[in-house]
């Protein structure tokens, strides 16, 4: 309960409109945005099953080599370079003024022989002692397959949690509707790596959790204050609270998410190819996370159901949402 309204029993148009930044009725078109939705799921799914995932070395298994050559050399060359040099299904990345780093994919009809001696012996032979290798690591396809199982593993930990915890701090409904907008969240973004093709490894797992905090923490702010409302306006409707609710945290929203994108939009411009993907994924994250908090979470309180009966209040001089908030 916000300080302007603990204090008072009594509350007047013109106080409520100097809290509240925005009168848009969010809920009139939740129907067609609940429509949108499941348009984007039922493709997202559809996608990653015709096209599959672009996974990269960590859960296929290969091998990662990081080189320095000559300033001159950029990543078309190199990539001329080792395809000509008889090397398959591999990916190349500049980062720095002459740091390379090729990603190899394990082959089974190959034999163990490690990928890193055979980029050692092309680049030796196009360029000589100007091409060194600085580091290779490999990842087995035993230990890539678990890697896989270990992160759907974390993501669906990290949802049940969240589940429990709404659950735990508001009520059923509140924590039902939050893990469906994270799993919305979730598998579009994912629908949206399947579609364009991005790698996606591990800094894409680390990238979906920071984007299930990130919509979750926006979920339970306008959450907390449609519990605070339904406390206020007792004999309000419903779907007149979630409209004042997300009104009057909209402003914080936005400004929480623009300056989030600024950032963002900075690494993306600035931050080089190797974490290119992570920003990515980030970005369309941090977009479809506000989205699912306004236009999935909230609407799903409406076709579930709220019990408006968070605090005792007196209904006799608490005014209600109607009287202050007409659309």
């Amino acid at each position: 309960m916000t300080a302007d309204t603990a204090g008072s029993n009594s509350a007047t148009p013109v106080r409520f409109k100097k809290r509240t930044s925005f009168t848009i009725n969010w809920m009139k078109a939740r129907a067609l945005w609940g429509v949108i939705s499941l348009f984007l799921l039922v493709g997202s799914i559809f996608i990653v099953y015709m096209k599959g995932l672009n996974l990269s070395v960590d859960f296929v298994g290969g091998s990662s080599t990081e080189i320095s050559a000559p300033a001159d050399v950029n990543v078309k060359d190199i990539r001329k370079t080792l395809t000509e040099g008889g090397l398959t299904d591999f990916t190349v990345r500049k980062f720095g003024e002459d740091s390379f780093l090729i990603d190899t994919r394990a082959n089974k009809t190959e034999t163990a022989t490690d990928p890193s001696l055979q980029i050692r012996k092309i680049l030796n032979d196009a360029y000589g002692e100007k091409a060194q290798i600085r580091r290779s690591d490999t990842v087995g396809s035993k230990v890539g397959g678990e890697l896989v199982k270990s992160s759907i593993y974390t993501l669906l930990f990290a949802i049940a949690a969240m589940l429990i915890y709404i659950w735990i701090r508001f009520e059923l409904p509140f924590a039902l509707g939050a893990v469906v907008a994270l799993a919305h969240d979730a598998l579009i973004t994912i629908g949206f790596f399947a579609f364009f093709q991005f790698e996606f490894g591990l800094p894409i797992i680390a990238a979906l959790l920071t984007i299930i905090g990130y919509s979750m923490n926006d979920t339970v702010v306008i959450f907390d204050r449609i519990r605070e409302n339904l406390g206020l306006y007792r004999r309000a409707n419903v779907t007149d609270i979630i409209n004042l609710s997300v009104n009057e945290t909209m402003s914080r929203t936005l400004i929480t998410g623009g300056t989030t994108l600024l950032s963002l939009a900075a690494l993306l411009i600035f931050g080089g190819e190797i974490i290119r993907p992570f920003i990515v994924a980030m970005t369309f994250g941090i977009i479809i996370g506000t989205y699912s908090s306004v236009f999935i979470a909230c609407p799903f309180l409406t076709y579930i159901g709220v019990r408006n009966n968070f605090t005792k209040t007196d209904k006799n001089k608490k005014p209600t949402a109607e009287e202050f908030f007409k659309l």
